[in-house]
């Protein structure tokens, strides 16, 4: 069993430019995409948010970084439908001037899977010290069913990636993601079991 973090700025493996597209966010959705990420499903009616490409001359990706969450293009969502679907929340978006359907996914799966006493933390100055995860450490069987996750242990800022076979056909997530080549997220090895 290994575990990633996910990367969201992940760079083109080709040609000149240094990043994909980002996307920002119109004053008015800031509110709403506050909710966004904390792993819990969004609450209330959601209205379609619009969001632009910050820098429109660089390439798409297939999944765009967003804070505590990422975005999805049609092609990434119908192939990730599996994984997604077992712990994520898919929520409709729409991107300025770009065709076709965008979703953010919200991770709802929250695991209380770090091991405290293995895990290495560096403490926040200031008269309360914070102590901020670095390494994590994780406790196997504390660990569900699908392939994405997020722990409290660093506020849920983080989005984790559990592999278990490497096999795109057990619906795994990144396997799928490189069988497939899509583009915009990087995978960095945090623990493994091995």
């Amino acid at each position: 069993m290994k575990i990633f973090e996910i990367d969201y700025t992940a760079r083109p493996k080709v040609g000149r430019f240094k990043s994909y597209a980002s996307l920002s966010i119109q004053e008015k959705d800031t509110t709403t995409l506050n909710h966004v990420g904390a792993c819990a499903p969004f609450n209330g009616v959601w209205n379609t948010v619009q969001l632009y490409i910050e820098n429109p001359a660089s390439p798409r990706p297939d999944i765009f970084g967003f804070p505590r969450a990422f975005i999805c293009n049609e092609r990434a969502r119908k192939l990730l439908s599996e994984p997604l679907e077992m712990c994520a929340e898919l929520l409709p978006i729409t991107l300025e001037g770009e065709v076709g359907g965008f979703c953010i996914c919200n991770i709802l799966n929250c695991f209380n899977a770090v091991d405290k006493k293995k895990s290495t933390y560096r403490s926040l100055a200031g008269k309360k010290a914070i102590p901020m995860l670095i390494t994590p450490t994780f406790i196997p069987e504390r660990l569900g069913e699908g392939s994405l996750f997020k722990i409290p242990d660093d506020g849920f800022t983080r989005c984790y990636c559990l592999e278990r076979t490497g096999d795109p056909l057990d619906g795994e997530f990144k396997a799928i993601i490189e069988k497939h080549g899509l583009t915009g997220l990087g995978f960095d090895l945090v623990w493994s079991d091995e």
